[in-house]
């Protein structure tokens, strides 16, 4: 299977989504945040929280039978050789997380994140989408774990989507916060501008999922996105300075039931050089992969048998998890699982491994979290408040490394090395009796 030389842009594409068990569109019906305990300290002073803009605490493994510890010294890494957290080395195999950072959320509502460099220096920065708020808000990073007061933008009502990538092919990262309606926040050489008149209008029925990716073959990048009964891409133009959906108007779409998550491919499953998308069902056991025709229109190409019989599927992320130069797919189901399902190279896949966790799985993100060159996988449990931190052997097989708790309803997670350490750090937003947040775990290697 080749690497499309024409899929460039997934480098520049970051995402978070989340779409669990327990939620209806954008609504936790069975909000498991009542149980506000953190494992954090708890923010004591409120005003000195608002005023500093963050607090730093110790990170606990919550899994005692873990490979790796979160205190620094000497650890067996997942490699079985010894490493040292905390001495400023990246040492293959080691997980480090052992601090965490609450950032206050500048609305309310804080549901998702997005993790890059919006103003071109160099330094990572993150977004945070505030559902109730109607905002987006930007913390400008420094490289060095210190973060700009946020600046806020109006966006989209009931927004609970947030992506970013090089919309109009300018070189910068753009925003589009999808809720209700669609928000674009385009980037001039570093400066954001909301532009919330995109054409769309309301949609007439619930979002659940949305996702940007090359799909046909004018510039720009295109919008994937399911309602409750539809499945629709809009093709995105772009003149390298200003980008649009086509007033709103789809190139593509088809009549869905309980459609729930998407994403795109890394590479194209049919090996023609154009992204192709898989969609899930909240109602099937069964993905579909979805090839594109170079227009933005999709057609079934295979099917994927990817969780429990009689159950559905949430949300996915695609990467190749084994080393065979193939798409796996990486999937949370309905019964507090994931799956990791092999691909075989022409759009069919091998039997899936499930792996269980606690109380809802989210979108699982896929990233290299112990440097030792192998992907590994790293999803939400939205009702336990947790990360999980499941590292590969480098087969494909999955180990839990480490459970990183907020004790609190958390929502999705995106990752980037913000304090230019050379190890991954963890970005999250969540909710408790204290307020919204996003948090992130510092790795310390």
């Amino acid at each position: 299977m080749r690497r499309s030389n024409l899929l460039l842009w997934t480098a520049a594409v970051l995402t978070a989504c989340v779409d669990a068990q327990g939620f209806d569109g954008d609504v936790f019906n069975d909000v498991t945040s009542s149980s506000t305990t953190s494992t954090t300290a708890p923010l004591t002073d409120t005003t000195a929280a608002v005023e500093s803009s963050s607090e730093t605490t110790a990170v606990a493994d919550a899994d005692s039978s873990s490979s790796s510890s979160s205190s620094a010294g000497a650890q067996e890494s997942s490699t079985g050789e010894l490493t040292t957290c905390g001495n400023g080395t990246v040492d293959p195999g080691e997980v480090c997380f052992v601090e965490q950072e609450l950032l206050l959320a500048a609305g309310s509502g804080a549901w998702d994140v997005a993790v890059a460099d919006y103003d071109l220096d160099g330094h990572l920065d993150i977004a945070t989408l505030e559902a109730d708020a109607n905002t987006v808000s930007i913390r400008l990073g420094d490289g060095a774990r210190g973060f700009s007061e946020p600046e806020s933008f109006a966006a989209t009502s009931q927004g609970f989507r947030l992506r970013a990538g090089d919309l109009d092919g300018d070189g910068d990262f753009d925003l589009v916060a999808i809720g209700t309606a669609v928000t674009v926040l385009n980037n001039h050489a570093g400066v954001l501008e909301a532009v919330t008149d995109t054409g769309f209008g309301l949609f007439p029925d619930q979002l659940n999922d949305a996702v940007l990716g090359e799909l046909d073959v004018t510039a720009g990048l295109d919008l994937v996105h399911t309602t409750t009964l539809s499945m629709y891409t809009q093709g995105g133009a772009a003149d390298g300075n200003n980008w649009d959906f086509g007033n709103g108007v789809p190139i593509f779409s088809v009549d869905t039931e309980d459609a729930s998550g998407l994403a795109v491919a890394p590479w194209a499953f049919d090996d023609d050089e154009i992204a192709d998308v898989l969609y899930l069902n909240r109602t099937s056991e069964y993905a579909q992969v979805m090839t594109s025709n170079g227009t933005g229109g999709l057609q079934v190409f295979a099917d994927a048998w990817v969780c429990p019989t009689g159950t559905g599927a949430y949300n996915a992320t695609i990467g190749d998890l084994d080393g065979d130069d193939n798409q796996d797919l990486v999937v949370s189901c309905s019964t507090d699982q994931f799956a990791v399902v092999p691909g075989l190279g022409d759009g069919t896949f091998a039997e899936k491994e499930l792996y269980d966790v606690p109380q809802g799985a989210l979108r699982p993100i896929i990233t290299d979290v112990d440097a030792d060159g192998d992907p590994d996988v790293v999803i939400t449990a939205a009702g336990a408040g947790q990360l999980q931190v499941f590292t590969n052997d480098g087969s494909g097989t999955l180990d839990l490394a480490i459970a990183l708790s907020l004790g609190a309803l958390v929502r999705p997670v995106d990752h980037g090395d913000l304090d230019e350490d050379g190890a991954v750090d963890l970005v999250t937003a969540f909710t408790d009796a204290r307020g919204d947040f996003t948090a992130v775990f510092w790795s310390d290697p």
